[in-house]
């Protein structure tokens, strides 16, 4: 499997997504032997971005230096069954933050209940989305690329252009944007930890602090998830 991988590498995945090249490694490999029904493919590309540099382009970059990107990973999922297809996508990885417009207020309590309510806090969290395209739309053909990089900017999108009285309502908002804009999508899955950034109290050294100081905590935080799909 693994001489597979490097020679179709070589001849197949410069010329489209990863998508793609998942497709081309679980057709081969069904198709390599009588007894070999069926296979699936994970892969998971990473995002480099040129450093800056005197580069041949003019372009301010430079040629052959890169850093790792901080954007989100690009995750597929090929399963070949026989002659039937399936194929996922999603987003590992991403770092986004909010430093307002979100709160949480209004949620049930109880007497074990500590957590304050507040209607302006920090939203922070790691990105961990995967859609499935529908069947049709596979068979058909996609433009896998074009459609992670729309799905990529919805996602982020819908993040920030809100008040946010949630998690769970940030992420169902994202979810039913990606659906709503790509109609080969049939569900979409994310995963939201809430990665706490509290206001540090530094009343014990004498001074205020107005929403400037906060520390990211190592607490035990919630991972809010849910799948989205039509019906």
């Amino acid at each position: 499997m693994k001489n597979t991988v490097f020679a179709l590498a070589r001849e197949h995945l410069s010329r489209g997504s990863v998508e793609d090249f998942g497709r081309v490694l679980a057709d081969h490999l069904v198709a390599s032997g009588e007894r070999v029904h069926g296979t699936t493919v994970t892969l998971t590309e990473h995002p480099w971005t040129r450093l800056p540099g005197a580069g041949t382009a003019g372009d301010g970059l430079h040629d052959h230096a890169f850093r790792r990107d901080a954007s989100g990973d690009h995750v597929a999922w090929v399963a070949v069954d026989g002659d039937v297809a399936t194929v996922a996508a999603g987003i590992q990885d991403l770092f986004v933050l909010r430093t307002t417009g979100s709160g949480f207020v209004g949620f049930q309590r109880d007497a074990l209940t500590t957590l304050p309510e507040t209607d302006d806090r920090i939203l922070a969290t790691v990105v961990d989305a995967r859609w499935t395209y529908a069947p049709d739309a596979v068979a058909a053909g996609i433009d896998y690329g074009a459609a992670w990089t729309s799905i990529h900017a919805t996602l982020v999108e819908r993040f920030a252009d809100h008040f946010s009285p949630s998690v769970q309502t940030t992420l169902h908002r994202i979810a039913v944007g990606i659906l709503e804009a790509h109609p080969e999508v049939v569900d979409v899955t994310i995963e939201l930890p809430n990665r706490h950034h509290l206001l540090v109290d530094l009343a014990p050294f004498g001074l205020e602090n107005p929403g400037e100081v906060f520390v990211a905590t190592q607490d035990p935080f919630g991972v809010i998830s849910a799948t989205v799909a039509r019906t």
